[in-house]
């Protein structure tokens, strides 16, 4: 997992004013997390972290990540992050209540989710059940998405989280 949050920092050589850097933070489930200071948001600090590493990398939508793993399509897969595409439907609650039923067929998914961490699903086991549980949610989701993004204002909140979702299906579903 990867992600990047912007900091305000000092710089000694700047003064009277603060600059933006960004604190890269890679993580395994289970495993350490990793923090990387770079005082850009460019491809080139996830180019050279990862240059070693070979799986599934999920992270939100930032354009690096995607383009990192275009350019290494053999060995580096990219999966998006729920909570990231959940985010834009939240934000459109204030412009539509049509947005409640996606966050709530997102809830969904995080349930299914939520019971594998409580019963300690292995791989199998977490296949079987998301095949059976979340890949009918999935395809609903995405057949609602569709639908819907013909009439949503495309500036709108909701016609904007739904470009975010429909445009990383492929690395939401994987």
């Amino acid at each position: 997992q990867a992600d990047e949050t912007p900091i305000r920092y000092l710089d000694p050589d700047v003064k009277g004013k603060s600059q933006k850097g960004y604190l890269w933070v890679y993580s395994r489930p289970g495993g350490d997390v990793l923090f990387e200071w770079r005082t850009d948001r460019s491809r080139e600090g996830p180019e050279a972290f990862l240059k070693c590493f070979r799986g599934t990398l999920q992270t939100d939508g930032y354009w690096a990540y995607e383009s990192l793993a275009k350019d290494r399509r053999e060995d580096l897969v990219l999966a998006c992050c729920w909570a990231h595409a959940r985010r834009g439907f939240h934000e459109a609650l204030s412009e539509t209540k049509l947005a409640a039923w996606f966050v709530k067929q997102i809830g969904l998914l995080y349930r299914v989710e939520k019971e594998l961490r409580r019963l300690k699903a292995g791989p199998q086991l977490r296949a079987a059940v998301r095949a059976w549980q979340s890949r009918p949610v999935l395809e609903r989701l995405h057949r609602a998405m569709e639908r819907v993004r013909q009439r949503a204002l495309p500036q709108g909140a909701l016609g904007q989280a739904l470009d975010y979702a429909l445009k990383r299906w492929e690395a939401l579903t994987r």
